[in-house]
C-alpha cells in the first residue's frame, strides 16, 4: 500500500513540474496560459509549438535589460523567425494564438536589429496570422 502512495505522489510531482512552464492554464481560449514573469513571456518566442496557444498576463512584465536575466532583443519577442515579403510568409511560423494583456503593461522592452535582412521583423511581434489576436496590452518605455 505504501508503494502505491509513493508512486502516485511522484507521478503528481512530475506532472506538475512538466506543466510548470507558466503560472497556470492549459493554453486554450477557455483556459489560457498565465504569464507572470519575463521568462515566461520570452518562452513563447522560444518554442514554435506555443505560437497557436492562448495567453494572459497575470501582472505587469518588466523586460528591462538591466534586470537579472534581462536582455536587449535582436529579433522579435514573439514569432521571431518569420520573414514576410509582399504579404507572404517566406519562412518561420507567425503568431496564430491570442495574448490578452488584461490591461497590464510590458515595460522597458528594448530591441535593436542589425537590419541586414530588411524582411526580418524586430520588435514585440515578428508576424501574426489572420487568426492571431493581441488585445488589452499596454507597452511602456519601448526603446528601439
Amino acid at each position: 500500500m505504501k508503494t502505491t502512495w509513493w508512486v502516485l505522489a511522484v507521478s503528481v510531482l512530475v506532472s506538475q513540474c512538466q506543466g510548470g512552464e507558466f503560472s497556470g492554464g492549459m493554453g486554450t481560449s477557455n483556459d489560457p496560459y498565465q504569464i507572470s514573469t519575463a521568462q515566461q513571456l520570452i518562452s513563447i518566442g522560444s518554442d514554435a509549438d506555443l505560437l497557436d496557444k492562448c495567453f494572459v498576463l497575470a501582472c505587469d512584465i518588466d523586460l528591462d535589460p538591466n534586470l537579472p536575466g534581462g536582455r536587449v532583443f535582436t529579433e522579435a519577442l514573439i514569432a521571431p523567425h518569420v520573414s514576410v515579403y509582399a504579404g507572404h510568409f517566406m519562412r518561420g511560423i507567425p503568431f496564430d494564438g491570442c495574448l490578452d494583456g488584461q490591461g497590464h503593461s510590458l515595460r522597458n522592452f528594448t530591441c535593436r536589429g542589425d537590419m541586414t535582412d530588411m524582411w526580418e521583423a524586430v520588435g514585440l511581434l515578428g508576424a501574426m496570422d489572420v487568426n492571431g489576436v493581441i488585445q488589452n496590452l499596454k507597452v511602456e518605455g519601448l526603446d528601439r
